[in-house]
This record gives structure tokens, C-alpha cells and sequence, in this order.
């Protein structure tokens, strides 16, 4: 008797052991269906946005003050994730470019797994990229705090051509603009009250003429007309990257195209430069107030042989532009016309 309850009770014991693990596995299938993990890519992204914010911004760029902040939505085949763009001015003294590589190689060392870009347009400001994967998640732009004390400028004066754009729009502001006694480049409109008066004027004074548009052509016949309505032009000012542009036409005539869009080259105006067409950059937009952007061009002027600007006619920058050029130290820059800049080797 003693010997079957025995038995019966290691019976009931493995029942009960297979039921409660049966129950246990049962609770982590559903807990492990009900929250799956983030996909890898999801993980690496999170790791990064907590790097960049806890260790690399410290690190790097503790003495920096952040300007300006932005967040933006991007999606691709895998999913959504939050790019951020932020823009830091480094302290007095500090250099952008030494900063760049300071954040590459704590990125190497802390997330092997990232990509980090330097670039620079004009060796000023220095953007750098943070990607994982083919995933932009952080744009760096870093801002230098420029010394008033400029250093002494190497060589002879660098030219500096200043493009002056929207004429045709405005009688009495285009004509004090051609009144101006400086090598000058004009924007053009085609097509305005007053295109074909100044154009003329232009060419009389002295002044070069680019073609401009005040919306991006849609058709090569576009072009066409508007270089038979501004026949002194001689380039096309791009501040607007348009659909198509008559390549054959720019070479034929000997025309040259000016990228003020100050984006990355997009592959109509590649697909020209590809073909033979020159294509020139413009350094900045000047407005408002010019004090810094005029600090700026000093520096630049000690690394670059030529350095493109433009206005808009009517904003006060260019009554003070014109103003600066006038008095400026001709050891220091010399007002140039823009093809000077183009003939630059």
C-alpha cells in the first residue's frame, strides 16, 4: 500500500514539474512575441543619438555654444529615423577643422560601427556627417568665432567679384548700382520693365551681365529666349537648380554658369560641367547686416586667390558692399570682375 501511494505521489510530482514549465515557456513565447526587439539598424541608431549627446558633444565641444538646433524625419526601406542638424560657434581660437578630426576619431574609437564625413566649402566652416549605415543622423555644422586681428595676407590682393542680382526689376535701384564706379557683375531678369534699358547701360558702363531667372526654367526653349532678351549676358546665374539646361548652346556661345543654389552640385549643373562648361561657386549670400560677413571675407582673402559674393539689389548689405569695396585696402582685396575669378588657374 505504502509502496503505490508511493508511486502515486512521484506521479503527480512530474505532472505538476511539466505543467508549471510548460506554463513558464508558455509566458516568455507570449512576452517575447509581444515585444520584439528593435531591429539592429534601430539599436546602432539610438546608441549613436546617445553617444553624440553624452560623450561626444562633452568631449569635443564643451567650450562651443549651440546656435541653432533641428530635427528632421527622414525614411527609407527599413524605416523612419530622426536626423539632427546642429549648428555649434566655437570659441575664439578654436579650430573647426581641429575640432572635425577631434569628433572622427572619438566616433572610431566609441562606435566603430559609425561613418563620420569632414567637408568644407570655403576651409571657414566645417561641416561634419555622422552615419550609420547609409543613415545620416547627425550634421555638425562647426562655426569659427573669427579674430578681428587678421593676419597679414600672402602675395598679392585676392580678387573678389560681387554679383549683383534682380536688376531689371527696379529703375531707380539698378541705376545706382550702374552709377557705381567698380568692376561689377549684374543678374539680369529677363523680361522686366526695365531689362532692356539697363542691359544696355550695363554694357556701356562697363559692367558684366548674367542671365537670371526669377523662377527655374522648365525648358531649354526658355533659356534660349531669355539670352535673346539680355544679348549682352554673358553666363547664366543659377540660384535655383533648373530641369535641363542647353549645353550645346552655353558652349557655342561660350557662356559660363555661376551655382549660387549653395547646395550640393546637383547633376544637371554636373552633367554641364562634365561637358565642358565652366562653372563657378559662389562663397556667400550677403543681407542685413554685414559686419560679420565682411570679418569673414578678410580671412578668406588670406587663403583664397578668388572669392565670389552676391546681393540682392534693394537689401541694405548692398549699398554697404558696394560702400566697403570703395575704401577697401587694395593690398589687402581688389574688386573683380567675375570672369577674372573664372580665369584664375
Amino acid at each position: 500500500m505504502k509502496s503505490l501511494l508511493l508511486r502515486v505521489g512521484l506521479f503527480l510530482l512530474v505532472v505538476l514539474g511539466i505543467w508549471k514549465g510548460t506554463l513558464l515557456f508558455a509566458n516568455r513565447w507570449m512576452l517575447e512575441s509581444a515585444v520584439a526587439p528593435p531591429p539592429p539598424g534601430e539599436t546602432a541608431h539610438k546608441q549613436i543619438e546617445e553617444l553624440v549627446v553624452e560623450r561626444l558633444v562633452p568631449a569635443a565641444l564643451s567650450e562651443a555654444t549651440l546656435e541653432a538646433e533641428e530635427t528632421r524625419t527622414e525614411s527609407d526601406d527599413q524605416g523612419e529615423w530622426t536626423a539632427h542638424i546642429l549648428t555649434w560657434r566655437l570659441a575664439e581660437g578654436e579650430d573647426p577643422q581641429r575640432t572635425a578630426m577631434r569628433i572622427q576619431q572619438l566616433a572610431a574609437e566609441m562606435a566603430p560601427d559609425s561613418h563620420v564625413y569632414v567637408t568644407s566649402r570655403d576651409e571657414l566652416d566645417i561641416d561634419v556627417r555622422i552615419y550609420v549605415g547609409k543613415r545620416q543622423t547627425h550634421h555638425l555644422k562647426l562655426l569659427p568665432t573669427l579674430s578681428p586681428k587678421v593676419p597679414p595676407i600672402a602675395g598679392g590682393p585676392a580678387l573678389v567679384a560681387l554679383v549683383v542680382t534682380g536688376l531689371g526689376e527696379d529703375g531707380p535701384g539698378g541705376q545706382a548700382v550702374l552709377d557705381r564706379g567698380l568692376p561689377l557683375t549684374l543678374g539680369m531678369l529677363a523680361f522686366r520693365p526695365f531689362t532692356l534699358r539697363q542691359s544696355l547701360q550695363a554694357a556701356v558702363k562697363h559692367k558684366e551681365i548674367l542671365l537670371q531667372f526669377s523662377e527655374p526654367p522648365k525648358t531649354n526653349t526658355e533659356v534660349l529666349e531669355a539670352f535673346e532678351a539680355v544679348p549682352p549676358a554673358t553666363g547664366l546665374l543659377i540660384d535655383a537648380v533648373p530641369q535641363s539646361l542647353p549645353v550645346s548652346l552655353l558652349l557655342e556661345q561660350d557662356l559660363y554658369l555661376l551655382d549660387a543654389t549653395g547646395e550640393v552640385e546637383g547633376s544637371v549643373l554636373r552633367t554641364a560641367s562634365h561637358a565642358g562648361v565652366p562653372v563657378l561657386r559662389t562663397i556667400d549670400h550677403l543681407q542685413g547686416e554685414i559686419d560679420e560677413d565682411l570679418l569673414r571675407l578678410r580671412h578668406l582673402a588670406r587663403s583664397h586667390r578668388g572669392v565670389v559674393l552676391t546681393v540682392e539689389v534693394g537689401d541694405p548689405a548692398c549699398d554697404a558692399v558696394l560702400d566697403w569695396l570703395e575704401k577697401v585696402d587694395s593690398r589687402e582685396i581688389r574688386p573683380a570682375f567675375l570672369t577674372e575669378i573664372l580665369d584664375l588657374p
